[in-house]
């Protein structure tokens, strides 16, 4: 109990070091940690100890505001386990998105740190790093490279259409991590932006586009998830910018839609650029609606001389849109008829 309410520093852990094994043991267990100007040895110290104790978030919790003085190794190590760890009570210290993208922000480029390892630590924290300031740009540069790993993806999200079984390496037997995983790997797939085939100046190379949806169409075919990736391909093809012509979507999205041809791309990819306008504000009858639907009715008329079936999946989404102005009509002349007095009809 004196250990434990005296200063949280290395001049009461070096008193704690003639002590027995029990009261070190107890010690890093019940004490409540906090930063009172410890010195880079002391976070790092602390960590260690802590994370002995399995008290990941409580270390995390102590040293978010000094990253910068943490070892790498250490950095690594407390970010694994804070993601893994999952002994310390429920709720006793939470975990803010703002730090986690922070870390993850100093750690990015370290000596010692692969691209690799970056993106695995953006797996782990997919959820938090959601609209956060680091965002998962390893973990995309990783999938964009290989669509394998786009697959697992896929996989780890949707079961098989068959009766088939996937590889031992994609199986989780633990229900509780199988769920975490399964969300995680929902959410990736909803995240990524990077489209296969871009450069560092945000030139999209035809061919290697091309060639990465043939690969990851052929082990999706494999894996019996064709149907679904295919969908997943088109919501990541939605995301594309516009050409230097100002055509959208740009010339190497277009070619590659055109040559798949897959109804299920052209189903995910309208679908996604439908869904994509969010929360808005909506106006008496249809008109915005109209507005859009007229706009995706010009880009597609653009694109039907040179790529008629991404023009037929550009107008499914000026349809989509006119539909829905025809609802937001109706329901506007409904409103206007019931608020009107019973004398004036």
């Amino acid at each position: 109990r004196l250990f434990v309410c005296a200063p949280f520093n290395a001049s009461t852990w070096r008193l704690l070091d003639d002590s027995s094994e029990d009261i070190r043991t107890g010690y890093w267990k019940d004490v409540v940690p906090y930063w009172k100007d410890q010195t880079p040895a002391e976070l790092n110290e602390l960590i260690d100890c802590l994370l002995e104790a399995h008290r990941p978030r409580a270390a995390f919790h102590v040293v978010c505001m000094n990253f910068k003085d943490i070892e790498t190794s250490r950095l690594k190590r407390l970010l694994h386990d804070i993601a893994t760890v999952n002994t310390e009570p429920a709720g006793q210290v939470g975990l803010d998105p703002y730090y986690i993208s922070k870390a993850l922000d100093l750690l990015d480029g370290r000596v010692g740190v692969t691209p690799y390892e970056m993106a695995q630590f953006e797996f782990l924290f997919i959820v938090a790093l959601d609209h956060s300031k680091h965002g998962i740009p390893n973990l995309e540069s990783q999938i964009a490279q290989s669509p394998e790993i786009f697959v697992q993806a896929v996989a780890l999200a949707f079961k098989r259409s068959d009766e088939g079984e996937d590889p031992p390496e994609w199986r989780i037997e633990n229900p509780e991590q199988r769920a975490v995983v399964v969300s995680a790997a929902y959410h990736l797939l909803n995240q990524i932006k990077k489209i296969p085939g871009t450069d560092e100046n945000g030139h999209i190379d035809k061919e290697a586009l091309v060639s990465w949806i043939e690969q990851a169409r052929q082990l999706l075919h494999k894996h019996a998830r064709g149907t679904i990736g295919d969908q997943y391909i088109g919501q990541l093809l939605a995301r594309a910018p516009e050409g230097e012509s100002g055509m959208w979507p740009c010339e190497a999205v277009c070619e590659a839609i055109e040559k798949t041809a897959s109804s299920g791309i052209g189903q995910g990819f309208s679908k996604s650029v439908y869904n994509s306008r969010g929360l808005h504000w909506l106006g008496k009858g249809g008109k915005q609606e109209r507005e859009l639907a007229l706009k995706y009715d010009n880009l597609a008329d653009r694109l039907y001389h040179d790529y008629p079936y991404v023009a037929v999946v550009v107008k499914e989404i000026a349809k989509s849109y006119t539909y829905e102005a025809k609802c937001r009509d109706t329901e506007a002349g409904t409103e206007k008829r019931l608020r009107t007095p019973v004398g004036s009809w």
